[in-house]
């Protein structure tokens, strides 16, 4: 396991649902969790995410 934890709010998979149960989500694996979704896999599978994608942020103001 790395020493930088995956950032799931970084990642283009991540989404917040609007079950207050499960507000976390992750659209490439399907599933809602409390946590965030890299915790979720590394509780089953005892490692990182390997799908994170960043997602795509263009600057807001392309002069700087």
């Amino acid at each position: 396991m790395s020493d930088q934890r995956i950032d799931c709010l970084k990642c283009k998979h991540y989404f917040t649902s609007w079950d207050p149960e499960r507000p976390r989500g992750c659209r490439l694996y399907g599933f809602k969790s409390k946590d965030y979704p890299n915790s979720a896999v590394i509780r089953e599978t005892g490692e990182d995410c390997l799908s994170f994608e960043e997602k795509f942020c263009p600057k807001l103001n392309p002069e700087e």
